[in-house]
């Protein structure tokens, strides 16, 4: 399990969801919310963020952030690969000959888009760096390193895999409503399809109006539902004149029930205020999360001191269970090993006793053993010579017997005759004559073949021969 906790920056407050992860999900845990007073310092943020989180959550939690994106440039793109690199110099280069500042003052990321190759299908955007370190060191100085910062919007766009496509393909969106801000995000049957974050100001729908008509032109596409989200006394005006803008639109206010059943824990008021934060905390569940993050280069995840202690820490004593586990490998082979080696010397030596005359039990047995065998092997065919067994053959096959012998090869106490002869009772006559030899054990005719003119036969014979003694 671990801690997945998401803050949204805006100018008036700063709100977070705690959420818990295990092997096959998640669930809620709890929603903060403080308010900015005192002209949003960096000081008063920071301890804001020390008194909303404990040090236990701190230390153990995975964070994640929103930044507000009032201060954002950014642009849909139409590019042609996929290959992240090459579509991150894509979008520096593009970035590069529109923003007003230069490109090494901006931090630029992006996120895929529709998928679509016609039209635009990356979003790219930026935001200054001075805009980055002011976040990261409010909040290195609460003792938070994040390992994302993103824009609002995009962050929203999270929460869109949980709403239910239109069945005509038209977009599907949210419209969220804060104090200082109100946030866009549309998505299509084929992925999320724009973003946007408006600043606060007295002409509202119209800009509403003039945003929303120009993603119709371009994604040629009518938006089919509006889910509406945040400030409470805002809904209903913003709802009525998106009605009167958007005939065939249904307007609806967003319930959280509905379409995130692990955040049914929150009361219906505190929902849409929970939306920022808990879109930007899916981040790292979601398995589909769409965002980019501003955290590259410079700005790189870099772990704390106590972070690196616990990693090496863990390392270490994996590698000394491992190190372990190796020496007592080797300690039971070699154990297991000794105690064969000790049963076959007790084995050799019950054998050694019996068959080793002037037996000692400090003699080397299995020496003894080879030694004693040899001797017997020896004194077992060292009677016999070529010059007996020639002798011997030629006695018992007689004269009579027209055979001629091809072959006559010894090997140990075996050997082999071939040889042809007029008739196989000839073959025969000579095997049971051999047979009747003191130096001749076993005969046997292994092969017998008759000649292709008829007029003989081949024959083979192998001769063990009798022990000595």
């Amino acid at each position: 399990m671990s801690l997945v906790i998401g803050i949204s920056f805006g100018d008036k407050k700063i709100g977070a969801c705690l959420l818990e992860t295990f092997f096959r999900g998640w669930k809620f845990l709890d929603f903060r919310e403080s308010e900015i007073k005192n002209a949003g310092s960096a000081a008063e943020i920071t301890q804001i963020l020390k008194k909303m989180f404990t040090p236990e959550e701190v230390s153990a939690g995975n964070f994640l952030c929103s930044l507000p994106g009032m201060d954002v440039f950014y642009r849909a793109m139409n590019i042609q690969f996929s290959d992240p690199v090459k579509i991150q110099q894509a979008v520096e280069v593009e970035m590069d000959t529109l923003l007003p500042v230069p490109l090494e003052d901006i931090v630029v990321t992006w996120t895929n888009i529709a998928k679509r190759t016609v039209q635009d299908n990356v979003l790219a955007y930026g935001i200054k760096k001075e805009k980055i370190l002011y976040f990261l060191d409010i909040l290195r100085a609460a003792g938070i390193e994040p390992i994302i910062l993103d824009w609002d919007a995009v962050s929203l766009l999270n929460l869109l895999s949980r709403l239910p496509d239109s069945p005509d393909g038209g977009l599907t969106g949210i419209i969220h409503l804060e104090d200082d801000r109100t946030i866009l995000c549309f998505k299509s049957a084929s992925g999320p399809a724009f973003a946007r974050t408006l600043r606060q100001g007295a002409d509202l729908p119209t800009e509403l109006n003039r945003t929303l008509r120009s993603k119709i032109d371009s994604e040629k596409r009518e938006i089919r539902k509006i889910f509406l989200s945040g400030h409470a006394e805002r809904l209903k005006v913003v709802s009525r004149q998106l009605e009167q803008f958007f005939e065939t639109t249904i307007i609806e206010l967003m319930n959280f029930s509905d379409y995130i059943p692990e955040c049914s824990v929150l009361r219906p008021d505190i929902q849409s205020k929970a939306l920022l934060p808990l879109s930007i905390a899916l981040r790292r569940i979601l398995k589909k999360a769409v965002g980019g993050n501003f955290r590259r280069g410079e700005f790189a995840y870099t772990a704390s001191l106590e972070e690196v202690k616990t990693s090496l820490a863990a390392t270490g004593i994996i590698g000394c269970i491992i190190l372990a586990l190796g020496i007592g490998n080797i300690i039971y082979k070699y154990v297991d090993r000794k105690t064969v080696y000790k049963k076959i010397q007790s084995q050799l030596s019950e054998v050694c006793s019996v068959s080793v005359s002037g037996y000692d039990p400090y003699m080397d047995c299995a020496k003894e053993l080879k030694k004693a065998y040899m001797e017997k092997l020896q004194r077992r065919f060292s009677r016999v010579k070529a010059v007996d067994i020639l002798r011997e053959f030629s006695v018992r096959v007689s004269n009579a017997q027209i055979i001629d012998i091809s072959e006559v090869s010894m090997d140990g106490e075996k050997i082999k005759i071939k040889g042809t002869a007029p008739a196989l009772e000839i073959v025969e006559k000579i095997k049971n004559d051999l047979s009747k030899s003191e130096l001749f054990g076993l005969v046997e005719i292994i092969d017998s073949k008759k000649s292709i003119d008829g007029a003989s036969f081949g024959f083979s014979l192998t001769v063990t021969l009798k022990p000595a003694g």
